[in-house]
């Protein structure tokens, strides 16, 4: 049985190594989750609908928005939320 013995600073290097390597292959990744904030513009392109009309049913009350500090912003979850209830209609109109 062979026993390798390292000193204090092999293993801070060995470390050190193992940490500088994983920090040079890190790849973040985004995670959606549903309750994701959109813009705007986000929420625009997801209905297919230009910003005015995103600013329509928010007065209508069908978009519910968020302030987060000074912007406005919506809750993925309810945007899927509506995409579903449209395609539903759609669906029982065909």
């Amino acid at each position: 049985m062979i026993v390798e013995v390292h000193t204090k600073e092999d293993i801070k290097n060995i470390v050190l190594d193992a940490v500088r390597d994983a920090l040079a292959n890190f790849q973040p990744v985004k995670v959606s989750t549903p309750d994701d904030f959109l813009t705007k513009e986000d929420v625009a392109a997801m209905l297919q609908m230009s910003k005015s009309g995103i600013d329509s049913l928010r007065r209508r009350g069908q978009l519910k928005p968020y302030r987060i500090g000074a912007s406005v912003r919506f809750k993925r979850s309810e945007i899927m939320t509506m995409l579903n209830r449209t395609n539903g209609r759609k669906q029982e109109a065909a």
